[in-house]
Parts: structure tokens; sequence; C-alpha cells
């Protein structure tokens, strides 16, 4: 069995108000104050030769206005990915993905966008999540562990949904037969420990990965698809990215990607994937995240970055540095509760500082 790339796979349906309530200023001004709910749906698949990850979310948004009036926006994206490993399991790959999202803007009609995109690349990030899983339930356990031996119990936690399919009223019965083994046996109260491990919601957020990859990638975006307003754009993408897991509980994640617009931008209210940065427009962006599991129960992650657009034309631009930290309790099986808080500079004459404060909550229903 190949435990170089963890097998799993991975349902997950959440409520949540990602920034419930968010409060954002520049200086003493305060410039926001908004409420938000939303839902998550996500499958991942990863095994030795090929990765797939399809998702659903839907936001619903509230903002104050001066005068007295809210503004309510809402959207929903659908959006996969799948990409096939050739030559090794870290080696060259190819991939493709499409994303589908609708937005609406107080009273305005609601616009239909589109994404589609392909690339190629080499090496890869792989999805670490069970084996610091694995690395929690030796540790709740006190027991030491090796290397191989957190591999052999994470792959057997990455095969939970599948021993629902296989083995159907039995398969919690079975899962943890197989899961004692490798432990090499549970006595009393123990299977009571790893069950409230393998119950957290915390490993349901975070960045637990490990590897490293580079790849490029070009992808077209349509805004108001199907009206007469229709506006398509393009770009092409390089990238590249490390993750190394520090110790058990901590993991480091670097990425790098830069941005050439081929036309002009399209204004899109969505996520950053359907945002082309405009014609003859470089956006270079370098992120760093450090996340630290306290417990099985309680996690931490603090967030760098540096993101430079630049226009080719008229040789100007301007750097963006960010810093933010949050931290997520889990309350029992299903729910996260989470604070965080962001400042922004974005250097010209003068420095632009800008700052956000975040309280939000997760309730898991897969």
């Amino acid at each position: 069995m190949d435990y170089q790339v963890p097998t799993f796979d991975a349902l997950m349906l959440s409520v949540q108000g990602e920034d419930l309530v968010a409060v954002a200023g520049s200086g003493d001004e305060l410039t926001e104050l908004s409420a938000h709910l939303g839902s998550t749906f996500v499958y991942q698949r990863q095994n030795p030769n090929a990765s797939l990850a399809v998702g659903n979310q839907a936001d619903l948004r509230a903002d104050p206005q001066e005068d007295g009036s809210t503004l309510v926006q809402s959207s929903e994206v659908l959006q996969g990915e799948a990409r096939q490993y050739f030559n090794g399991p870290r080696g060259l790959y190819l991939g493709a993905g499409a994303g589908l999202g609708v937005a609406a803007v107080g009273e305005a009609d609601p616009t239909l966008e589109s994404l589609v995109f392909a690339g190629a690349g080499y090496g890869r990030i792989v999805d670490a999540r069970t084996v610091a899983q694995a690395a929690a339930v030796y540790e709740a356990l006190d027991r030491p562990a090796t290397a191989e031996d957190l591999l052999r119990v994470a792959e057997i936690i990455g095969q939970r949904n599948a021993y629902g399919v296989t083995y159907r009223f039995e398969a919690n019965q079975v899962f943890y037969a197989d899961l004692t083994e490798a432990l090499g046996g549970l006595e009393g109260a123990e299977a009571f420990i790893v069950q409230q491990v393998l119950e957290s919601p915390i490993y349901n957020i975070g960045a637990r990965q490990v590897g490293w990859e580079v790849g490029v990638r070009g992808a077209s975006v349509v805004t108001g698809l199907g009206s007469s307003d229709a506006l398509g754009s393009s770009y092409v993408q390089q990238h590249a990215g490390y993750a190394h897991l520090l110790d058990a509980r901590t993991g480091l994640l670097v990425e790098e990607r830069v941005t050439l617009g081929l036309d002009d931008r399209a204004e899109s209210t969505l996520d950053d994937d359907f945002v082309s940065p405009g014609e003859n427009v470089v956006e270079g962006e370098l992120q760093l995240t450090v996340n630290r599991n306290h417990s099985a129960m309680w996690e931490s992650l603090a967030r760098a970055s540096l993101t430079q657009t630049l226009d080719l034309e008229a040789n100007q631009g301007a750097p963006t540095y960010e810093l933010g930290a949050q931290t997520n309790v889990a309350l029992g099986v299903r729910g996260v509760a989470s604070a965080g808080v962001a400042v922004q500079d974005t250097a010209g004459d003068d420095l632009d500082t800008e700052w956000r404060a975040l309280a939000s909550f997760r309730i898991f229903l897969l």
C-alpha cells in the first residue's frame, strides 16, 4: 500500500456565519459593519494517482448604509477541479476545472458568471489532515509513534466513508476494529478518547498539507453570462507552493502566484478565481500561513501576505501588505466558533492602513 500520498474521500456540509459580525475601518474611521450567513458543501477525493474537489458555496450578506438602509448581497458558486498525476504520485500532472456563479446586489438583476480553466505542473501538495488526526490520536493515548505508524493509521481514517459503502450498518464496528488493530489495541476508556479526536470538527478547517508544486494554467471568465452586457476576459497564471508539517501539531504553507490579464478586467462579485486583473496588468501574490493545533478541539493560525499589482503600459503599481490571525474552538462535535483580526497597508505616498475584526461560527452537518 502506498502511504506516500494518504488516500481518503471526504464530504463536508456546513452552515456558517463566516464573518457573522465584521467590523472594518481605515485609521480612526469606521468603514464597514456587516453580517453574513452562508453554507458550504465540499466533496474531496485523493489517491496516489489523482485528486478531485467539488464544492458549492452560498452566501448572504447585509451591510447597513449611511442613509439607514441595508444593502443585501447574495451569491452562489459551484466549482470543481480534477487532476491526474503521471510518473508517480508527485510527478507531472494535468488538471482542469470549471465554475458557475450567480450574484445579486441590492435590487439589481442577478448576474451569471462562468469560469473554465486548464493547466499543467509538477509536484504535489498533499492534504495531510488524516496524518494530523493520527498524530492527535497517538498523543491523546500518550503513545509514541513512528512515521510508518502515523501513515498506517491515517490510511484507515481516510477510508472511513468507504467503510459506510462497503459495510453499511456494520461500518462503525468494522472501522473501529481495524483502527484498534492498527493502533496495537485499545483498553478501557481509550476507545472513547480516539472517538473524541476523530469527531472533532477542527480537522475540517485549517491547512494541514505537505509537499511542493509548481504549475501554470489558463482561464477564461465570462460575466453577465446570457445577457447583452456579457463580458469575456482571460488570464494566464503561474503558481507555486510549499507545505510542511513543522511537527505533529504545526503546519506551514507558502503560496505564490503571478497572474497576467490578457484583456479588459471583468468586474466580478464572486471570488478571486472569477477575476482577471485586466489587459497588460500583472498581479503577484505571496502568502505565508502557519497553523497550530493546540489540542484536538482548538486551533489557531497566522497569515502574512504581499500583493503587487503592476500596469505594464503605465509602468505603475503599489504593493499591499496584510497581516492576520484567527483562532478556532470546537463546540462539541458539530460546531466551531472563531474570532480573527487583520491589518492591511497599501504603500504609496502615504500608507493607507485598513483593519478588520470578525467573529464567526460554523456548524458541520456532514
